[in-house]
């Protein structure tokens, strides 16, 4: 059984509202997956006035004001889990998505902090990180499957199927982390070792500014 309750999760407000009335319709949730996310991928200097702030919105503020509603009931019951959503993005400097970029380095960090205050609470935390998925976001952020580093093809293209699945089967699990494919996590382990190895194959096979 699916309720579909729109909300711009881009307004603290609206968010606030929507928490507030899961909370008292359904009770605490036993997770909650944090997936709402914006943005095109253009260089700092290509963005408008204001854009970086509603590409911070979605994902990161809209995933920071819902765990917040929602987690005193989660950690008085004791138990439940927060899936955060990134990308491959949050591991390496995308040359010519800033704004984007830096709003998924934001989800990791969240991911992070937030799994660190919530030890010892029965809540538990999953950062999910997928590769590129085949899914309408670019559609709606037009220029933007142009400027994917082309060492994402080592990586392919996963359905948002194939993501789910795996999402659930973190959470089944009690993974901390989630990579789709695997082959991601290994690759994010050897970058954490070689940082420069990743960055710079990330860095020649993607968006060259022009002229």
């Amino acid at each position: 059984e699916v309720d579909t309750r729109p909300t711009d999760l881009g307004d603290p407000e609206q968010v606030a509202a929507l928490g507030s009335a899961l909370l008292d319709q359904m009770g605490p949730p036993d997770v909650v997956i944090n997936n709402a996310g914006a943005g095109r991928w253009r260089a700092v200097d290509e963005n408008e006035p204001g854009e970086a702030l509603q590409q911070i919105a979605l994902p990161y503020l809209a995933a920071f004001e819902l765990t917040r509603v929602l987690l005193p009931a989660m950690i008085a019951r004791g138990s439940g889990r927060i899936v955060n959503m990134t990308s491959a993005a949050a591991l390496f400097a995308f040359p010519g998505a800033a704004g984007y970029g830096t709003a998924r380095w934001a989800m990791l960090g969240f991911n992070e902090h937030l799994r660190e205050d919530l030890r010892e609470t029965g809540v538990g935390v999953t950062l999910v990180c997928p590769a590129e998925v085949d899914s309408p976001y670019f559609d709606n952020n037009p220029g933007s499957r142009e400027r994917v580093p082309k060492a994402g093809v080592l990586f392919g293209t996963a359905t948002p199927a194939h993501v789910a699945h795996r999402l659930r089967r973190g959470v089944e699990r009690d993974r901390r982390r989630v990579w789709v494919p695997r082959r991601l996590g290994a690759m994010a382990v050897l970058t954490r070792h070689f940082p420069r190895s990743g960055q710079l194959l990330v860095s020649r096979t993607g968006w060259r500014r022009q002229g």
